[in-house]
């Protein structure tokens, strides 16, 4: 789920009116302005492919030489956990830096076309795996998009410079035409655009000059000329004097980046100043300085690409190097003790100007680090996982000379963890490390820290695969860890455990399985990871939370881009506790947000071969998800409710009570079989209780679609898994064949649940999802079992006939079920019996109380059924409610 668009909009339209700069006029001719395009192309390839030929792009080229050609072999593509270069794509390179630049095709992301540089990396030793963490970056003018039409290779370095040009025209940009546009009605423009990408042997940035000529007859007023910025997956949206915060707490966004503890990206302009009007997550918008465009005139922005392996240290070398002046840059160089527990390549140094973020650099494997800084005065602090800050030291720094500086780490400590079960047999699970007194948090502030913090006094959570051993670096003090394995195990916790500086404390703890699953899988159809732009979780953490937390299939929903694990559940050997399917959250910026899966992933494909999400007429949209690839696959409604764009019946406004569409009638489709009424919590969300009452209604109207749930999870720091909703399948069935999935979905055999495991059926076997009959006596009776593991709080079972609560169980007055060794967790079991005085549906509740941490934080226990259906009038067919009133 995404949730900026009402904050977004008003962000941008008060920046746009307050804070744009003034408009400047720009005529043809004019000093730096280019009027004419030169140079003729010695390659190029438009929309096809060009890839014959042999590979001539492999290996680093030569020092002192660059070299710039056309993809036609998938060795010359650069790699990496975001690389999406393509054959047909250009790649320019020289002995220090690699670009591949999309070639004039259809692209991924919120670009939507090629022309951009989508991979960047170091040039690396042959056979060395590429690292791109690159995500994108785009122009607009007036909300409009570069259409490229021709790509072309200018000069291939053989003359000591590369040059590459893409060539096209501004466009309707369906993204922001669906809910930007029509608040702002920029002018419409009518342009020309030409990208020219430009590297020579020993530079470390690629330079990009961005032509735009006014073709109109009229002048083009270009009010909105805006950068869009979008990082993640271990590169984290840095600005200078902001750190992590936000460039909008910059000091100075003449250039701005994202940093990772492995590469360093960052983008320097020309522009006379940018303005951040809006920001969500890993996406930025960056407003220019407006100008109007005289008929024929043309309009120049240039920037510098740059990347680097010495975090920001990198980037102020290469832009320096741009600017031409290196030679005002100073230094600072030492070396950082640390724990013998940290490795110190984990680490990092941040260093401070009058408390602002001006540089973070890595650390070498053997302690040293190095920064360039502009001439001030800094302080220096070093970080690590599971480390507290080192004191702060001064440091001065002067143009041209280095400063000495050497850091001391606050001491750390090992926890050294596993799991198994009561067999002795080694399973998955979650270890949450929690501080005790005064026992000091191993987290960096905001502005300066990688990943996110834990709250809840958490100092570590690791996620061990079954027969691992983990190593959690900690500060020295004493610490409460607990060990658990979803809902279906018991706890395991170690009250005190002190850890001493330098020292290892082992435990090994016990979990008991005390819910038996059979016959059924847990998932959770809402997941977002890495190539979301507001998620920056690898895909192996994903998997890992789901093995240890018994979320048997856990789907992958990313925005814009079609998620599979499949690879991932591979290569951790995972295959006999998970399974999932590709899936993806079609998320639209103006109607609502629909999970649809399973889908065809193609990883050679823009997004993945993910569904387009904008630009479709009424009802097109459901067309295209059921026409994505081969095969069957269901769509969930997410989140419906909420008052904003992604809230599907809000926005059509729809009264699930009659079943009237009011306010876009033409948006309104009954193809969907799936209602998240639960996302991210099952209690305490006003937007869920609205859904929930919409999901009652509709059963009495005989709209039959099942009750579902998703995390919506974005971070690690929140549980997957909870809500998750049991299917009535085994996962060996899904990983055979992943549209196993969609029969127990579409007949409604499943329950939603946060805790509590409930089994609800006839004596005669008509299960959650079934239709049963009335005996001869008017009655029907139903079997209602809950299970639950010792440390969820259960406070009341209800069964519901046609949305109203017909009977109530309080299980504090309620007398416990009888020992049952082979079901240890046993809540509740009861024969109810309704009697329906005509065709009904019913459903059973449970409702807990308090939370169920460490598995669900501030998560109150709670289970909801899909309904079984009863024909009370004996007629073979049943009436819904709504109908017999």
């Amino acid at each position: 789920m995404i949730q900026p668009h009402r904050a977004l909009s008003a962000l941008l339209l008060t920046s746009v009116l307050a804070l744009a700069p003034g408009c400047d006029d720009a005529e043809g001719g004019a000093a730096g302005l280019v009027d004419t395009w030169e140079g003729d192309a010695i390659d190029a390839v438009d929309d096809a492919d060009a890839t014959d030929g042999p590979p001539t792009l492999v290996g680093t080229p030569a020092a002192g030489t660059v070299r710039a050609g056309i993809v036609r072999d998938a060795s010359e593509l650069i790699g990496g956990p975001k690389a999406e270069g393509e054959l047909g794509d250009l790649k320019i390179e020289n002995a220090q830096v690699r670009f591949v630049v999309e070639g004039a095709r259809f692209a991924g992301g919120y670009r939507n076309y090629g022309g951009h540089v989508i991979d960047a990396d170091v040039a690396r030793p042959a056979g060395e795996p590429g690292g791109d963490r690159f995500g994108e970056l785009m122009v607009s003018w007036n909300l409009t998009v570069f259409v490229p039409e021709r790509a072309e290779v200018l000069d291939d370095g053989t003359d000591g410079v590369a040059r590459l040009a893409v060539s096209g025209h501004a466009a309707p940009y369906a993204w922001p035409d669906s809910f930007l546009t029509p608040i702002f009605s920029p002018d419409p423009v009518s342009l020309d655009v030409r990208y020219e990408y430009s590297l020579g042997p020993d530079d470390t940035a690629l330079r990009l000059d961005v032509t735009i000529v006014n073709t109109d007859a009229a002048p083009a007023d270009v009010r909105l000329p805006l950068l869009l910025t979008n990082h993640g997956d271990g590169a984290v949206p840095y600005a200078p004097g902001a750190g992590f915060s936000g460039f909008g707490s910059s000091r100075d966004l003449s250039w701005f980046g994202a940093i990772g503890r492995d590469l360093a990206y960052g983008v320097m302009h020309d522009a006379d100043d940018v303005t951040p009007v809006a920001s969500y997550a890993a996406l930025d918008l960056l407003l220019m300085p407006s100008f109007v465009l005289a008929p024929g005139a043309s309009h120049r922005l240039t920037l510098w690409y740059a990347v680097g392996t010495d975090g920001t240290s990198s980037l102020e070398r290469a832009f320096a190097r741009v600017r031409g002046d290196a030679a005002g840059l100073g230094a600072v160089a030492g070396t950082v003790t640390f724990p013998a527990a940290v490795a110190p390549r984990d680490g990092w140094v941040v260093a401070r100007a009058r408390g602002a973020v001006e540089a973070i650099v890595p650390i070498d494997a053997d302690g040293a680090f190095a920064a360039d800084l502009p001439p001030e005065s800094y302080e220096l602090v070093a970080y690590a996982p599971g480390v507290a800050a080192s004191t702060p030291t001064a440091v001065e720094i002067a143009a041209g000379s280095t400063a000495g500086v050497d850091l001391v780490s606050a001491p750390a400590g090992v926890l050294r963890l596993s799991a198994r079960d009561a067999d002795g047999a080694p399973v998955p699970a979650q270890l949450t490390v929690f501080r005790t007194g005064d026992t000091p948090a191993p987290w960096a502030p905001d502005d300066a820290r990688f990943d996110d913090a834990w709250g809840h006094d958490i100092s570590a959570v690791g996620f061990a695969l079954p027969g691992e051993t983990l190593d959690l670096v900690v500060p020295p003090g004493t610490y409460r860890v607990v060990a658990s394995r979803g809902f279906s195990y018991t706890l395991d916790e170690a009250p005190a455990l002190t850890v001493t500086p330098d020292g290892v404390t082992e435990r090994a703890f016990t979990l008991t399985r005390v819910v038996d699953t059979t016959g059924w899988a847990a998932a959770d159809f809402h997941i977002h990871g890495r190539w979301s732009q507001d998620s920056n979780v690898a895909y192996e953490t994903r998997m890992r939370q789901a093995a240890a937390n018994d979320v048997t299939l856990p789907i992958l929903s990313e925005h814009a881009y079609i998620g599979d694990a499949r690879p991932t559940i591979a290569a951790l050997d995972l295959g006999e506790l998970l399974a999932t399917v590709p899936a993806q959250e079609v998320t639209t910026f103006e109607y609502g947000h629909f999970n649809a899966f399973p889908l065809a992933f193609d990883a050679d494909a823009p997004s993945h071969g993910a569904v387009f999400e904008h630009g479709h007429a009424g009802t097109e949209l459901f067309a295209a998800i059921r026409a994505q690839g081969p095969g069957d696959r269901v769509i969930q409604v997410n989140h419906p409710r909420g008052g904003d764009f992604g809230s599907y019946f809000d926005t059509v406004g729809l009264d699930a009570v009659t079943g009237a569409v009011e306010a876009q009638p033409e948006r309104w489709t009954e193809d969907w079989e799936l209602l998240e009424v639960f996302n991210g919590r099952c209690v305490g969300k006003d937007e869920n209780d609205r859904t929930l009452a919409d999901w009652f209604a509709m059963n009495d109207r005989g709209f039959r679609r099942t009750l579902s749930s998703g995390s919506d999870s974005h971070a690690v720091q929140k549980p997957i898994g909870v809500p998750r909703s049991w299917v009535q399948i085994e996962r060996a069935a899904v990983a055979a064949e992943p549209e196993a999935l969609l029969a127990p979905l579409r007949e409604r055999r499943a329950f939603v649940s946060c805790g509590p495991f409930v089994r609800f059926a006839t004596p005669d076997g008509v299960g959650i999802g079934g239709r049963a009959a009335t005996d001869e006596a008017g009655e029907v009776r139903f079997d209602v079992v809950v299970e639950a593991p010792p440390f969820l709080d259960l406070a009341e079972v209800r069964l519901y006939e046609n949305g109203a609560v017909v009977a109530r169980f309080d299980l504090d007055e309620e007398p416990a079920p009888p020992a049952d060794p082979a079901r240890p967790a046993l809540r509740f079991e009861r024969e109810i019996t309704a009697h329906p005085a005509r065709d009904a549906w019913y459903v059973v509740e449970v409702v807990g109380r308090g939370d169920g941490a460490p598995v669900a934080f501030g998560q109150t226990p709670y289970a909801m059924t899909n309904p079984i259906e009863v024909d009370a009038d004996g007629d073979g067919a049943w009436t819904p409610p709504a109908g017999q009133r």
